[in-house]
Formats: structure tokens, C-alpha cells, sequence
């Protein structure tokens, strides 16, 4: 399989977007700072992603790219990209949700977008921090930065009030992941922090007026592609699956038999293989959330899955998202009492970042059943 190039970034508008140290190759430094080295994390075709499906993940990033070209060229006073670590960091500048108004270059909403080197999906549920600095390098505000929804492009970001006017230093340092991951091969990524700095931002530029139609045309693309990759793990690739919508969201299963994964432990990356090896474990019962309205993927969640046989409770468990290759789910190896038809309910409270979304979505979680959940046993 061909890996695709390191990105090269496509300059929309000299006054909106800026080319930033390490884009292409790293650490690149430059008296405002630099990038960690750039890595291409591992895209070749394993027990878990063969070409074809690993494809169906590069799609998916295709149109992440779109709606980030159409933010940074539509709806940003200013952004850049650059390469760090395993990732692509693109940083941005926006007005504050509400306003279109430059409200004298002293209020805005910092957007950064985090997204796989490989094949250019979003990267959810990381740890980021960021630093905004003056021309003297003055640190005007410091910060983490919660995970965003966002009707275009999902987004790590804050509301920022600044005392001084721009150009502005940007600085965002990523933690290493602490999400499990599928995979032997694929898995292996995330494992080192990561460091952006992006000099410098301006806010001279007045962004065009929101179009709510075509942000919602790019959030339906995102989730479009999203739901082929689900499709086909339930369609072709698990022993059953199904979805259901509930409220605001679309919640769907799949069951395999039980797997390995890649973990955090004292600062570096395992690979739990004893599943593999013994019969502690016998199903992999998988779960996937998503926006009913753009088909997207919604992580963040606190998901519970639980599992009844013959109306008598098996068990329940607390499903934590699982990076995968080609298809984001929330998951969890499970010892049941062998092959079979069981009931599943998934619950799920609602977003920790409901209240950035709209007032009228995401008021509550949700809770679904499946009557007719089919099971074999055994481990991959």
C-alpha cells in the first residue's frame, strides 16, 4: 500500500493563513519557536484494517481537510498548520460563537484542530494546553483546552479575552494519549507529547458571514463518511450489529469476539495481549454515538453497556472509547456465559460539552435497547 506524502499546506489567503515552522519536516526553530519532530504514524493492513478498510479512514479525513480549508479560508481572522509528533496541528482564530465582529482584536475563540498524520481524521479525547503570547513574548493567557462540538469541525478550543491587540504567538503542547488502542500494527502511535508554536496571528481580517448551510453540508460529509466506516464493521465484519436513534443522537453496537489492545502504562505503550491467550475474555462488545442530525462521532462520553440473557443481568460495564484503525467506537472486552442471543442497553449522559453546542440539543443523555444482540464467543 502506498502511505500518502506529508501534507503540504495550501496558502488560501496570504492575509488569513501563515505558514508555520514545521510543516513538512522537524524540529524546525525560528525565533518564535518550532514544532516537535514530525512522524508518520503506521498505516499498513493488519488482522484489524486491511487496505480497503484503512482507506475508508483516509476518506473520512479528506473531509475533515474540507471543512478545515473551509474554516481557515471562510471563517477565521487568521490560521496555520504545521506537523507535530504523530498529528497535523492547524490553529485558528475565529469570532466568539455569536458575533462576526472583530470586537477590537481583544475578544475571539482559539481554535486547534488535531488530526492523524496518517490518514487525517480528528483526534478525540487528548490533553491539550495552550499558550498565547504577545510580540515581546509577554504570556497573555494560558490554558487547557475542552474538546469543542462545533456545527463545522469539531475542535479542541476556549473564548479568549485579551488586554493587547494581535499578532499573537500561539503555543498548544498535546500529552501523550492515554485512549486504548486496536491494532498490533496500527495502534502503535500517540506514545510522545507533542509541541506546536505558531507565530504570528492577526486579527485584521474580517471573516465572512456564517453560512449555516454549508457548515451543515461539511458536518454531514464528516458524518456521511463515518457512518460507511460503521456500516461496513457491522455489515461485514462483526457477528451482529445494529443502530437505533434516540433523541439528538444515533446509537449503534457491534459484537466480535474479544481483542487485543495498546495501552498507557508508566509513560509508554503495551500491547495487552493476554487475551489472546487465555479464555478470561470472550466478546468485544462495541458502541458508537453519534450526532443524529450530522452522523458524526461524539466522544467525550461516559458510556455503559449492560447485558442480559434470558431477562436475567449479566453484567454491566463502563465501555471507554477505543481508537481503532478505521472506525472510532467506545469498547470493552466482556466474559459472557458462551455463544448466544442476549439484550444490550447502552446509557450515555450527555456531552461534558453539550452547553457549547446549542441550548436546544444535547439537554440530556440517552438510553436504548437492543432485544436481539447475537454472540459468539471466542478471542481474535
Amino acid at each position: 500500500m502506498t502511505k500518502p506524502g506529508l501534507l503540504s499546506l495550501c496558502v488560501l489567503c496570504s492575509a488569513c493563513v501563515v505558514r508555520a515552522p514545521g510543516l513538512d519536516s522537524g524540529p524546525r526553530s525560528n525565533p518564535f519557536g518550532g514544532a516537535s519532530e514530525p512522524s508518520m504514524p503506521p498505516g499498513e493492513a493488519s488482522e484489524e484494517a486491511t487496505d480497503d478498510q484503512l482507506a475508508l479512514a483516509r476518506d473520512e479525513g479528506r473531509t475533515v481537510d474540507a471543512a478545515l480549508r473551509y474554516l481557515l479560508s471562510r471563517e477565521a481572522f487568521s490560521g496555520a498548520e504545521v506537523r507535530a509528533g504523530d498529528y497535523r496541528v492547524a490553529v485558528a482564530l475565529t469570532p466568539v460563537a455569536g458575533s462576526s465582529a472583530r470586537g477590537a482584536g481583544s475578544r475571539m475563540h482559539l481554535v486547534v484542530v488535531v488530526t492523524d498524520g496518517y490518514d487525517g481524521r480528528i483526534v478525540p479525547e487528548l490533553t491539550l494546553r495552550a499558550k498565547v503570547l504577545d510580540t515581546t513574548g509577554a504570556v497573555l493567557a494560558e490554558r487547557p483546552l475542552a474538546f469543542t462540538w462545533h456545527p463545522l469541525l469539531h475542535h479542541y478550543g476556549t473564548d479568549l479575552e485579551l488586554a493587547k491587540a494581535g499578532p499573537y504567538r500561539v503555543q498548544v503542547a498535546i500529552e501523550p494519549a492515554r485512549m486504548r488502542r486496536h491494532d498490533p500494527k496500527n495502534g502503535d502511535r500517540y506514545e510522545k507529547p507533542a509541541f506546536a508554536d505558531v507565530a504570528w496571528l492577526g486579527v485584521e481580517r474580517e471573516p465572512a458571514r456564517i453560512d449555516d448551510a454549508a457548515r451543515l453540508s461539511f458536518a454531514q460529509a464528516q458524518g456521511a463518511a463515518y457512518r460507511r466506516s460503521l456500516a461496513t464493521m457491522s455489515d461485514g465484519v462483526a457477528v451482529d450489529g445494529a443502530s437505533r436513534r434516540v433523541g439528538d443522537y444515533v446509537v449503534a453496537y457491534a459484537v466480535e469476539f474479544a481483542e487485543g489492545y495498546w495501552y498507557l502504562a508508566n509513560g509508554s505503550l503495551k500491547y495487552a495481549a493476554r487475551v489472546e491467550e487465555s479464555a478470561e475474555t470472550n466478546a468485544h462488545v462495541e458502541v458508537s454515538v453519534m450526532d443524529a442530525e450530522t452522523g458524526r462521532f461524539l466522544p467525550g462520553l461516559a458510556v455503559t453497556a449492560t447485558l442480559y440473557k434470558d431477562g436475567e443481568r449479566v453484567g454491566s460495564e463502563r465501555e471507554p472509547f477505543m481508537w481503532h484503525p478505521w472506525v472510532y467506537h467506545y469498547g470493552m472486552n466482556w466474559r459472557v456465559r458462551g455463544a448466544g442471543r442476549y439484550a444490550l442497553e447502552v446509557a450515555f449522559e450527555r456531552p461534558p460539552y453539550a452547553a457549547s453546542a446549542s441550548p436546544a440539543r444535547f439537554a440530556s443523555g440517552g438510553r436504548v435497547r437492543f432485544d436481539a444482540v447475537d454472540i459468539a464467543v471466542g478471542q481474535k
